[in-house]
């Protein structure tokens, strides 16, 4: 699932792969262990490199964490950028865009486990490490952006708003599904909860409030 993210010195091909190495190595020590057990000895061991290695491309464990969290947030942004364009093609059928967000969320962040993992993992540990945080708050204004146009063909009157919303449900509900996986999550508890929440968004096209969750 990773994708490679540029460092601040100047490397060489061969130093790059190394930092890329080193990356991969930290998500999987935080998709397994959780962002408690990513230190730098920890990927070192991982990687089967020196702990001098890992400190002398991130230096802090911080900068480590900041590092994986770059890598995922444009992982996502890549994946938001595939499914924009089938969304702006139904955003005249609430029913069928909220398919179609049901669909990519299920693809990215429950049958991709290991992604589903990560990002729940980064936003617990951004919530106390301020570094990451804001990381991880630049990218969600990245992902806002990429999502605006799809959202206010919807009918949103406040497109970051009604994008973060939404994201934020169906966050709780996808990390509610790893950690006790049902076989009908996608069309008893996914699909319907996006139905109601893009029905009401669309509902503000034409001034209808009737379909508003209350």
């Amino acid at each position: 699932m990773s994708a490679f993210v540029e460092p601040d010195l100047p490397l060489s091909a061969r130093g790059s792969q190394r930092h890329k190495d080193l990356i991969a190595a930290a998500l999987r020590v935080l998709v397994r262990d959780g962002h408690h057990a990513v230190t730098l000895r920890a990927v070192s061991v991982e990687a089967n490199a020196s702990h001098g290695s890992v400190n002398y491309y991130f230096g802090s464990r911080s900068a480590l964490m900041c590092a994986v969290a770059e890598d995922v947030c444009r992982r996502i942004a890549n994946n938001i950028t595939l499914v924009t364009p089938k969304l702006g093609k139904c955003a005249d059928d609430p029913d069928r865009f909220a398919t179609v967000l049901a669909d990519h969320n299920i693809k990215y962040m429950v049958n991709d486990h290991a992604m589903g993992m990560a990002i729940t993992e980064l936003s617990l540990a951004g919530s106390r490490d301020q570094e990451l945080g804001s990381v991880l708050v630049k990218w969600g204004k990245t992902h806002a952006r990429l999502m605006r146009d799809s959202f206010l063909k919807l009918g949103s009157r406040d497109p970051d708003l009604d994008y973060a919303f939404v994201l934020n449900c169906v966050s709780g509900l996808i990390m509610a599904q790893l950690a006790i996986p049902r076989r009908d999550f996608e069309a008893r508890i996914l699909q319907p909860s996006l139905l109601r929440l893009v029905r009401a968004i669309a509902n503000e096209k034409s001034g209808d409030r009737s379909g508003d969750i209350s």
